[in-house]
């Protein structure tokens, strides 16, 4: 395995320093090149139910898979037999150990043996959540059991297709955006992320679609006037609504942008009313009308638990402030580090990525500007939903606690776009384009990412191939 990672790597670096030698190495390449590589290195590195909660994510994914084959809701927890002693062996162990490579390489069947169908463990509460949320896996298990392909082959089919429309729906956010095109790049790549490229969960369906809404609001921006982009715009939205409860619209006040754009008034009020509407509409139709009558949205809180509710964050608001600031100043240093690298690579290994997403986007020529006004949206919409996402964890946290316990780093990486282009598009280098150094220090940059990304696989291999 370390074998067949180390060529991966090695074939990786070749070609990023090949191709950065031309100047027409374009940003959009750099992504698909990496994505590619290191997406199936992240492939192979994690197990298949290696990321938070991925056990109950296949369980719901499992569920999901039957709804759309047309099982009914009295046999939606059913599953192969195959797929379930599968589960029941690498399901419980998110940190593998050499003999779980082991395992899983000597489990290796094309066809599936026991294909009966038994009970499975319920996750009802995660009945909840849109089967969008969960679409790419749920083709991938599909396709398996339509196959009848052995439970390591649909496991890791359900991961490729996740890790293709991880690849594919960045892809089309970086082509999209008019600006920021590197900060797009770049923070979907960062180790933080890739980790997030194919696991069980919905997280890599909020980078997707999340990227791709900021994007397209861009570059709704830059041509308000284009139905298609508005279109584009609102079914990315729409997608939004209908991923993880819907909570990150709360990106939304992005459309404000839209008012600084050069066509009429009434245009760009129709499109802000548009694009609003939808994301409404989708959050009813997802969050109030499709799910079951008897399951609640288990992340809002049970009345007469020993955990708060959102409501109790609501009704006293300034008692939630208080719990955020001292949430805040126990955990935004490690928070911060593990946005881009997980918690057990180096601290140090942090900053040339840090430093590489700076210099990049301050040197980029973007397509349109955005000044004082519209950098300003982007910090209130950055204000507004790091104050509000933490609030969906107060069903986690005990009554009496002083901080809000279960917050992650991950939920955190949409809105790091908006923040990084407030902190860099800053209208101070005039002439640009007649720099002829500029495209060299750009392809630096990028070779330098690269080369910290291969870096950073040497010490996740140390920490998982060494158990």
């Amino acid at each position: 395995m370390a074998a067949i990672i180390l060529s991966i790597l090695l074939v990786y670096g070749i070609i990023v320093i090949y191709k950065s030698q031309k100047m027409d190495f374009k940003i959009e390449s750099f992504f698909l090149i990496t994505a590619i590589f290191l997406g199936v290195v992240y492939l192979i590195l994690y197990t298949p139910y290696y990321a938070p909660d991925s056990a109950a994510h296949f369980l719901a994914t499992y569920s999901k898979s039957n709804q759309l084959m047309g099982f009914g809701r009295e046999n939606e927890w059913l599953i192969r037999e195959a797929d379930r002693s599968f589960f029941l062996r690498f399901g419980r162990s998110p940190d593998a150990s050499i003999q779980d490579y082991y395992d899983l390489i000597n489990s290796f069947r094309f066809f599936a043996t026991e294909r009966q169908l038994v009970d499975m463990e319920q996750v009802t509460h995660m009945d909840y959540y849109s089967p969008i949320g969960y679409l790419p896996q749920i083709l991938g298990i599909i396709i398996g059991r339509v196959l009848g392909l052995s439970p390591i082959i649909t496991m890791y089919l359900a991961r490729i297709m996740t890790l293709l429309a991880y690849t594919l729906g960045l892809y089309n956010a970086v082509k999209v955006t008019p600006i920021g095109k590197g900060v797009f790049v770049f923070m979907g790549i960062i180790p933080g992320s890739l980790y997030l490229s194919s696991p069980f969960s919905y997280d890599a369906m909020v980078v997707i679609t999340t990227m791709n809404m900021i994007a397209c609001i861009f570059a709704l921006y830059k041509e308000i006037g284009s139905n298609k982009v508005l279109i584009q715009t609102m079914v990315w939205t729409f997608l939004v609504g209908a991923t993880k409860g819907g909570g990150y619209l709360i990106m939304l006040p992005l459309v404000f942008i839209l008012l600084f754009g050069e066509k009429g008034k009434k245009r760009k009020v129709c499109c802000i009313c548009l694009i609003v509407g939808i994301g409404l509409i989708s959050l009813i139709l997802n969050d109030l009308i499709l799910p079951p009558k008897d399951i609640e949205f288990f992340q809002m809180g049970y009345a007469n638990s020993s955990h708060m509710m959102v409501m109790d964050g609501v009704k006293n608001p300034l008692l939630y402030l208080h719990m955020l600031f001292v949430t805040v100043k126990r955990q935004a240093y490690g928070l911060a580090l593990c946005l881009w690298v997980p918690h057990y690579l180096p601290v140090l290994l942090t900053l040339p990525f840090v430093i590489v997403v700076i210099l990049y986007s301050f040197l980029e020529i973007d397509e349109v500007r955005f000044d004082k006004c519209k950098r300003v949206i982007l910090l209130v919409t950055v204000i507004i939903s790091f104050m509000t996402t933490p609030i969906m964890l107060l069903s986690y946290t005990p009554k009496g606690s002083d901080e809000i316990i279960g917050l992650q780093s991950r939920y955190f990486l949409p809105y790091m776009i908006p923040l990084i282009l407030f902190l860099t598009k800053i209208p101070i280098r005039e002439g640009g384009k007649d720099d002829n150094r500029i495209p060299i220090i750009k392809n630096l940059c990028m070779e330098c990412f690269a080369m910290a990304l291969i870096i950073s696989v040497f010490f996740l291999m140390g920490e998982h191939l060494s158990r």
